[in-house]
């Protein structure tokens, strides 16, 4: 039975979401070691060499310090106490305005809490292939603690994104499927979900221009118009 040994963690604190890299050094790591922030394991683990391994810290509670816990496939537990302070949650509630051309140049605002100066933002989606669109965008003013606001950059074609926040010591925080982008031109508009029941009544949102959305009627599903369509936020729900 191993006698393996965790002496440093590094960086040793992070924010209440978990997510974050942190990186443990020790003596004899192997593969199958496991790591438990307080009583929470870690989602990822990845055991670099003999001496160092790469772990995701779990979600915590706010304004807390844990034990970190290594433990062998063997059972055999090396423990650093008190050894990671979780600091604040950080939340992204709303954006707005929830679209923007296919060209971008729109300014968004992200609202949210804990929010930092180093702040970035990730706007992430599937393309009609299967591949990923990603792009990584710096605010176009110094967050506040409660506001980013970002310049949306070009997007490949219709979508829409989910937009994340990513602070330093934290992982990705994200509103999922929170930003339409549509094609000004032929007014084509992104919507989410692309399946519903045959039996209907399955919403279905749409994203674009405010002035565009707000003179629509009528929406039509092979050829049947929708039992109810309403705006509301800044989006045409059917």
């Amino acid at each position: 039975m191993h006698s393996c040994e965790a002496g440093i963690i590094e960086p040793y604190q992070g924010c209440a979401n978990g997510g974050l890299d942190v990186m443990i050094t020790g003596t004899c790591f192997e593969p199958g070691f496991k790591v438990y922030f307080g009583e929470k394991q870690s989602p990822s683990i990845q055991v670099i060499d003999n001496n160092t391994i790469i772990a995701k810290t779990s979600p915590g509670t706010e304004n807390s310090i844990v034990d970190v816990r290594v433990i062998s496939p063997e059972g055999v537990e090396s423990i650093l106490p008190s050894a990671f302070h979780y600091g604040l949650l950080v939340k992204v509630n709303s954006i707005y305005p929830y679209s923007t051309r296919l060209e971008g140049g729109r300014e968004i605002t992200i609202f949210g809490e804990n929010f930092t100066y180093q702040s970035i933002v990730i706007l992430r989606s599937q393309l009609k292939d299967g591949s990923k669109w990603e792009e990584i965008i710096e605010p176009s003013q110094a967050p506040t603690n409660s506001e980013i606001k970002f310049i949306t950059p070009a997007a490949p074609e219709i979508l829409i994104a989910d937009v994340c926040v990513k602070n330093v010591d934290c992982g990705e925080v994200c509103l999922n499927e929170a930003l339409g982008y549509y094609d000004g031109i032929t007014n084509e508009l992104p919507f989410t979900p692309w399946i519903g029941i045959t039996a209907g009544y399955t919403p279905v949102v749409f994203f674009g221009h405010d002035l565009y959305i707000s003179k629509i009627c009528d929406v039509k599903f092979d050829g049947i118009s929708a039992k109810r369509i309403y705006k509301q936020d800044g989006k045409l729900i059917a």
